[in-house]
């Protein structure tokens, strides 16, 4: 059971409505409290016998659940991959466009304007966006285009988001998806390990990553997972 006073009376029910009080008014403060500590709640709540329930949470399972490599031909197939990811997880009811953001190292990757690509891509199928960048490095072929929309562009619309890792900083999402993982290596003045850190801690729920070339960068994500998996 719980504790005891000096007294010699019990106090676990007392600490699990104390518990309870302070998970619940948490919460209301910090919107999705409940779901980024509910493990560790759990954890706390069966060290104090608070719970019957033994069963420990199958880390590994849960980070392969969470994660997602995929390798495709072309950055064409990864555009194409990704739409459609994203529109089956709306359609099965997993998530929400809101719940999506889009990154990637570089805006031309092989000679592809990849944010470009995929705001067609996304026009084409329907999918609610919004391309966020500066003036310098905006796409001015799609009509989603606002200039330097960085610090006007409303980040809680129903709409995926799409932007550089770099934007990214700061900027957390259910779900992220990161193209071009593989030219991480290619990024002059940067190093690769630390984008890679920043954009696959970009995500909340689930990381899904699309890469072309079995690069560097690639190779050492492929280790890890195998290690952990």
């Amino acid at each position: 059971g719980g504790g005891t006073l000096s007294g010699g009376k019990k106090v676990a029910n007392d600490v699990a409505k104390i518990i309870s009080e302070v998970y619940d008014l948490a919460d209301r403060f910090f919107y999705g409290f409940k779901g980024s500590i509910s493990r560790l709640a759990s954890g706390v709540a069966r060290f104090f016998g608070l719970t019957e329930k033994s069963d420990k949470p199958d880390l590994r399972k849960e980070l392969q659940m969470a994660t997602s490599c995929q390798r495709c031909k072309s950055i064409e197939e990864m555009v194409e991959r990704l739409s459609d990811d994203i529109t089956a997880s709306v359609k099965t009811g997993k998530a929400s466009y809101q719940d999506w953001l889009v990154i990637y190292p570089n805006r031309i990757i092989q000679g592809t304007n990849l944010p470009e690509s995929i705001q067609a891509r996304f026009a084409e199928k329907t999918i609610p966006f919004l391309y966020i960048d500066n003036k310098a490095g905006a796409s001015s072929k799609m009509p989603n285009d606002l200039g330097d929309n960085r610090r006007t562009a409303i980040l809680n619309s129903e709409a995926v988001k799409i932007m550089t890792i770099f934007a990214s900083k700061g900027y957390d999402s259910q779900r992220v998806a990161i193209l071009s993982f593989d030219s991480l290596e290619s990024l002059p003045k940067e190093n690769p390990a630390e984008v890679g850190y920043v954009a696959m801690t970009r995500g909340k729920q689930s990381c899904h990553i699309y890469y072309v070339e079995r690069t560097k960068p690639v190779q050492i994500l492929e280790e890890v997972i195998t290690r952990l998996f």
